[in-house]
């Protein structure tokens, strides 16, 4: 299958998950995060059916702790966030930080950022939304570790078709 094909398979494979699945899946994460040794949690606001990160930003943004990303046409900036109701939605329908009301911050190798996918192959490379925004990040910032998030559904058992920008991720999050 190509990288459209897939998009469109693993859409429709998490969109049949059940809501008690996905709960599980959202707890496991949770506690995962919680035994690994990070700064800064920089995180997304999940939608279109991914894994539910709103308990684990609510928990980092109380802490202060918790940056989440601004999307522009080709790139990301991500900001502090200490209160999720500084957030707006997005021309592509997130929900991200309000310039004006959070702080813009740089990540360093002492914070971890959590990416989303599609899908995920044993390799640690993601298919994405086929906008770029992430790929392009994490090449502008190799330092800084990585972790793909999301449900042990989403993970190909061969590899998934890549292009020369494609990166893979340090670690698999699949619950």
């Amino acid at each position: 299958m190509n990288k459209q094909e897939l998009r469109a398979h693993y859409l429709s494979l998490r969109s049949q998950l059940s809501e008690e699945r996905k709960q599980e899946a959202a707890k496991h994460l949770f506690q995962k995060l919680q035994s690994i040794s990070f700064d800064r949690l920089a995180s997304f606001c999940s939608t279109k059916g991914e894994i539910d990160l709103q308990k684990i930003n609510e928990h980092y943004a109380s802490l202060g702790r918790l940056l989440l990303p601004r999307r522009s046409e080709k790139s990301l900036k991500y900001f502090l966030v200490t209160d999720l109701s500084a957030l707006e939605p997005s021309p592509y329908g997130l929900r991200e930080p309000i310039p004006d009301l959070n702080t813009a911050s740089a990540l360093t190798k002492r914070d971890l950022i959590l990416v989303p996918g599609l899908a995920f192959d044993s390799e640690h490379f993601r298919l994405g939304y086929g906008k770029g925004h992430f790929d392009r990040f994490l090449s502008e910032h190799p330092s800084v570790p990585t972790a793909a998030v999301g449900y042990r559904e989403q993970l190909s058992v061969t590899p998934l078709p890549r292009d020369p920008w494609d990166l893979p991720v340090q670690t698999l999050l699949l619950f």
